[in-house]
């Protein structure tokens, strides 16, 4: 029998969830029932119950807190958010945190019994999938070379699911946080037993106390190593390269990684890819242990974008001067530059959360507009910009953050100002919180509130529903004047709403 456990702060609530069906009808026995965050840890601590229903809103742990504590603890578990509030704001939470069941109360049976069943469905998958991988490893070992090749390709090639290749490096026994990769196209050169042969000596060519991997996939050689440092990695390809072209008879050229995390290897290998297609040299900074990615012309480095974090119309004219500077008309080599910029503004606000946004990346491949790439890749900046604020507010004082949501929950009232702000909700002076607010998110308020009012200009311009211009005027704090919200936007963008619109 699979394990549940129940934690609401309510009583008629938790009983009628242990009550309103026959748990064991889908295969789940009660392990516990909390009426707080803390009592629920507690039994999960304990019972590790393969899924949870849990509150939002809880005494001393809230529901998503309750969720991060468990991913930190490696606990498996399945959630279901049980709230009250049905915004849609809680449910993007909790998906951060990998959580796609979500129960708004009051409930219908109904939705419980399909919210479970799908739930227990999920957890046999879950349970089938590690009893397979984790047989094929333990007794296969005259194969395991080969198996770990399989597995090493369905992450790369994304098709294992989140859970499973987060934990298939546990299974494997490998636990290396620094990893750097490699690439070498072979474009389908070397036959099946030289590839063979090269995966070998790609091993052999790093030292031995090194994590090492190496594995054909599509058309590349891939080269995975742990706890190298980038001289002894670039001295092993040089190596691997100058075998290759004994073999093929051509020069076999390389890319190399930046150092990431083995959870983050198909982000990582996508990245590398789109650096060798399109131009991209990969740097270390040498103030900072970040990556720099300088977009190169015929190998010959040329520039390396500036990062404007301000609006999405610096964003723009740094591409543009850029562009210029460069002298590119070349549609595929202004994809370099875009790819280039993106990729610098990833690793310095979103570290962490790069190769989700490089799986955003691939899409450019197919733009063949110039107009239309400019704004694809200013756009995804400005949304990298938008996650790395959301993932660092907790670094914001409390004066700060409640300034902000203030910001976010009111943008539609066009009387917002610091001086209002100031006054009638923080009640503090205007000159302190100003320098204060530009110290803690590096720039004016002034210039915040007009990034933020046309970043949710672009998000419903993006959007299904077709406003209409005055529409988005009044929802983004621009009132009736719809002249002023265009001239406004167009400074921002470089592009009229109605012309946005249609790009």
């Amino acid at each position: 029998m699979l394990k549940v456990m129940i934690a609401d702060d309510e009583r008629i609530i938790r009983e009628g969830l242990r009550n309103s069906i026959v748990w064991e009808d889908y295969d789940f026995e009660i392990c516990g029932l909390a009426e707080n965050g803390l009592a629920a840890l507690k039994i999960m601590e304990k019972m590790n119950p393969e899924l949870a229903i849990v509150d939002i809103k809880m005494p001393g742990l809230d529901g998503l807190t309750l969720i991060a504590k468990a991913a930190e603890e490696g606990l498996n578990t399945i959630f279901v958010i049980l709230s009250g509030y049905s915004e849609f704001d809680y449910a993007k939470r909790a998906m951060r945190f990998g959580v796609k069941y979500y129960l708004t109360k009051p409930y219908a049976d109904k939705d419980l019994t399909d919210i479970i069943e799908s739930a227990r469905c999920d957890i046999k998958n879950r349970q089938r999938e590690t009893a397979l991988l984790s047989s094929a490893i333990k007794n296969c070992e005259t194969v395991l070379p080969e198996t770990e090749e399989k597995i090493l390709q369905k992450v790369l090639s994304g098709t294992l699911e989140n859970d499973s290749s987060a934990n298939i490096w546990d299974l494997l026994g490998i636990q290396i946080q620094n990893v750097r990769i490699a690439v070498f196209p072979c474009d389908n050169r070397l036959t099946p037993k030289q590839q063979q042969q090269a995966t070998r000596f790609a091993i052999q060519a790093l030292p031995n106390q090194n994590f090492r991997k190496c594995l054909s996939y599509q058309t590349n050689l891939v080269l995975i190593a742990g706890a190298i440092n980038r001289n002894e990695m670039e001295t092993a390809c040089k190596k691997i390269g100058l075998w290759l072209q004994r073999q093929t008879g051509n020069p076999v050229f390389h890319m190399q990684s930046w150092t990431g995390n083995l959870k983050n290897i198909r982000g990582m290998y996508l990245q590398t890819v789109l650096c060798m297609k399109y131009g991209i040299q990969i740097f270390e900074s040498e103030t900072e242990q970040k990556p720099v990615f300088r977009f190169s012309q015929d190998g010959a480095e040329l520039c390396e974008p500036d990062l404007y974090k301000d609006s999405l119309r610096l964003i723009r004219i740094n591409l543009d001067r850029a562009a210029e500077s460069l002298e590119i008309k070349d549609l595929q080599h202004l994809k370099g530059l875009c790819i280039a910029s993106c990729l610098n503004l990833f690793a310095e606000l979103i570290p962490d959360q790069t190769g989700d946004f490089v799986e955003k990346l691939l899409p450019i491949e197919s733009i063949g507009e110039e107009e239309k790439l400019k704004k694809f890749a200013a756009i995804l900046m400005m949304e990298a910009v938008a996650t790395g604020e959301k993932f660092s507010k907790n670094d914001h004082s409390p004066t700060i953050r409640k300034m902000i949501h203030y910001i976010k929950s009111n943008l539609q009232f066009s009387n917002l100002s610091l001086a209002y702000i100031s006054k009638e909700v923080l009640f503090m002076n205007e000159n302190y919180i100003g320098k204060l607010f530009a110290k803690e998110t590096g720039v004016k308020f002034s210039q915040y509130l007009t990034n933020i009012r046309i970043y949710k200009a672009i998000l419903l311009l993006r959007s299904k529903q077709n406003y209409k211009i005055y529409e988005i005027s009044q929802q983004c704090g621009f009132g009736m004047n719809t002249q002023y919200f265009s001239q406004v936007f167009k400074k921002q963008t470089s592009f009229m709403p109605s012309e946005f619109h249609k790009l």
